[in-house]
């Protein structure tokens, strides 16, 4: 699993722009509406700009698809619980054949 994310500048008070995920077959992208100004060397960084008269998220001038922090986070929070499910599932099978396979071995050695 892999995680990023850009934000407004440096500081500690400053506002995610983008968060990203990818679990090697699954990709997170959401780009997030900041409430205050972006740094001039995060935008030649991250190639993120923001309008706040046309409220619009523009990655290398393209204007993007964005949403509000908590909309965002929620949709984070939804992926990452996908992940979970799959892990879960994934874990389920494998020890359903672990199982089996020591059934198996276990009758082998009986019989």
């Amino acid at each position: 699993m892999v995680f990023d994310k850009e934000t407004t500048g440096l500081s500690c008070d400053s506002d995610f722009l983008q968060l990203s995920a990818y679990d090697g077959s699954t990709e997170f992208n959401i780009y997030i509406q900041p409430n205050r100004p972006i740094n001039k060397t995060a935008t030649t960084i991250s190639g993120i700009a923001y309008s706040f008269d046309k409220n619009a998220v523009y990655y290398n001038g393209q204007e993007v698809k964005s949403d509000n922090l908590s909309s965002s986070l929620l949709k984070f929070i939804d992926y990452l619980k996908s992940l979970y499910l799959k892990l879960m599932h994934s874990t389920c099978i494998c020890n359903l054949q672990l199982s089996s396979v020591q059934s198996l071995q276990a009758y082998k050695a009986v019989g």
